[in-house]
């Protein structure tokens, strides 16, 4: 290990790291469980999907405002009341006696996940110097891809040997050794020439983003079951063009965003942010159909399904760190093109090869994808937060963690209606489960490869993005990694 990496560095990113793995954990390891929660409230797949919507909704509504809470109060004053909240929600998750009293304590947690992800990215720069960022994020990177790589796993094990409460019960002896731990190694931040107040927090700001988020991805999640064209669907995305507009109009009105447009006029942090939401739109979508065709097209059982999907998630992580260390010593550019192009590349290989009997295929597809993003995600991380001046990194990674999020939504929308497509209009779903029409094999896999292909078309559109990015230390930029063109 380089000696840039001292012992207090090791430290505080082993700190902030593991607040990225719980934040990840947390929103996987509830999905092998929700059958048994649905059994327990006698409820149907509809009502308990909202156990999942709820803390993806309050971490996308929130992570704009938890930006510039962290910039106003301080990351470390932010990073130990998200530990707080989420331990807290943690705890109500698991005493909630109903569905609708879960659901509510999932925003809360999902409310301190928001503040963990916003301050654990913008603690980087702020406590390490710039040769150590790369490495940072890439250790960011590899406890995020652990978190969703044990999930599935560890949600099994405990609900199935305990009971679907410990899944969150077992946040809070964690949560709070976690934050006893973050005290001590996180140093604490200068003080403020002024006292903050509550209009710092833009808190109409704060509501109108929340408004507009909530009402996109509602209608992002809501319209298969309900139809595109359906009065509550266009409604709702009326609904979000009208709150976002007016929180855009607002925010320009304010001499401190929350949503600082000059961040986005800095074209290194704009086209790294652009180059983010193409890549985890592709990430997303293939992991949201990837089970399907395993199921359908290899005929695995759902318990060999999770290990050949964790073959993704296992690459990502050993290469993460390398790339990380890689994205130190070359420009990041570099790495986050090739990674991309990799994608890409693989993607297509794939789209005519997944037909292939065996599953030779299926392994090399996910190792090449794996290290695709592994040489992606570390070093653009690194490069996106260099790109943000010193006083505004909470409020640039608010707004990137917003910007990635938002991109897995829409991404799972993309691939699923461009694989719709190719299904015959009077295709149900009930043929999935053989228990409608007999399955149409060959547009399942026509579907299936256009999907592919469209992902390979998001990594080329990410690797130009890339290409772009080039980012240069400022005269007398500090440790806190102050960058531009």
């Amino acid at each position: 290990m380089s000696s840039t990496h001292t012992s207090a560095h090791r430290r505080i990113i082993a700190s902030v790291a593991f607040a990225s793995f719980m934040a990840q954990l947390d929103s996987s390891i509830v999905n092998v469980s929700l059958p048994t929660i649905a059994r327990y409230f006698e409820v149907g797949t509809s009502a308990v999907s909202w156990v999942v919507l709820s803390y993806l909704l309050a971490i996308v509504a929130l992570l704009l405002p938890a930006g510039k809470l962290g910039d106003t109060v301080g990351q470390k004053k932010t990073f130990l009341v998200g530990y707080s909240l989420f331990a807290g929600g943690s705890l109500l998750c698991g005493l909630a006696p109903t569905l609708a009293l879960l659901v509510v304590a999932r925003v809360v947690q999902g409310a301190g996940a928001a503040l963990l992800s916003t301050s654990a990215y913008a603690l980087v720069p702020r406590c390490l110097p710039r040769e150590s960022t790369g490495w940072a994020f890439g250790m960011l990177a590899t406890a995020a891809a652990l978190g969703v790589t044990c999930g599935a796993p560890l949600g099994g094990l405990i609900t199935g040997y305990l009971s679907w409460h410990w899944i969150f019960l077992i946040n809070v002896p964690v949560g709070a050794v976690a934050i006893l731990t973050a005290v001590r190694v996180i140093p604490a931040e200068p003080s403020r020439e002024r006292i903050w107040r509550w209009a710092d927090l833009d808190l109409p700001g704060a509501g109108l983003s929340a408004a507009g988020f909530l009402a996109l991805l509602a209608a992002l999640n809501l319209g298969l079951e309900a139809g595109w064209g359906s009065p509550l669907i266009l409604g709702l995305f009326a609904a979000a063009a009208v709150f976002l507009v007016v929180f855009f109009l607002w925010e320009r009105r304010r001499s401190e965003p929350m949503f600082d447009i000059r961040l986005l006029r800095e074209r290194p942090f704009a086209l790294g942010v652009l180059a983010s939401g193409l890549a985890f739109m592709t990430f997303a979508g293939n992991n949201f159909t990837l089970p399907f065709y395993l199921e359908l097209a290899k005929h695995l059982s759902p318990q060999e399904v999770g290990p050949v999907i964790m073959i993704l998630s296992v690459t990502l992580m050993g290469i993460g760190p390398i790339a990380g260390r890689l994205s130190d010593r070359f420009p990041p550019r570099l790495l986050t093109t090739a990674g991309m192009l990799l994608g890409a590349a693989s993607l297509t290989a794939f789209a005519f090869s997944f037909h292939w009997s065996g599953l030779w295929t299926v392994v090399a597809y996910l190792v090449c994808l794996g290290v695709s993003f592994g040489c992606f995600v570390s070093p653009n991380n690194s490069q996106i937060m260099s790109a943000a001046p010193a006083d505004r990194q909470g409020v640039a990674s608010g707004l990137f963690n917003t910007a990635k999020t938002l991109s897995l939504a829409v991404g799972i929308c993309l691939w699923e209606t461009v694989f719709s497509l190719a299904l015959p209009h009077d295709f149900r779903l009930q043929g999935l489960e053989g228990g409608g029409a007999p399955l149409p094999v060959e547009a399942l896999a026509r579907g299936y490869r256009l999907a592919l292909l469209s992902g390979a078309g998001l990594c080329l559109l990410a690797a130009l993005a890339s290409a772009g990015v080039r980012v240069t230390r400022r005269k007398g930029a500090g440790a806190s990694g102050g960058m531009e063109m």
